[in-house]
């Protein structure tokens, strides 16, 4: 069976899609970084860098960024 090269992902670019998106539901929710993070239990700068997509964040970081702006995690990242 001959080797079958998996295509190559830009991991930077879906990260800093993922937080474009979240930049975009966050500001259409009226929400500041620092009234996101206190609603949703994570740190600004923490948020900052995840909508910069200098971070990868966890499921469970999608979670509380979702309930955060009242919103599911499906919700949040559809479209992608």
């Amino acid at each position: 069976m001959p080797y079958r090269q998996e295509p190559i992902v830009d991991d930077s670019n879906l990260l800093r899609q993922l937080g474009d998106t979240l930049r975009t539901h966050r500001e259409q929710n009226g929400k500041s970084q620092d009234a996101l993070a206190n609603d949703s239990g994570l740190h600004r700068t923490y948020v900052g860098a995840v909508e910069r997509g200098e971070r990868n964040p966890t499921y469970l970081t999608l979670v509380k960024y979702a309930r955060g702006l009242g919103m599911t995690v499906t919700d949040l990242v559809t479209g992608l």
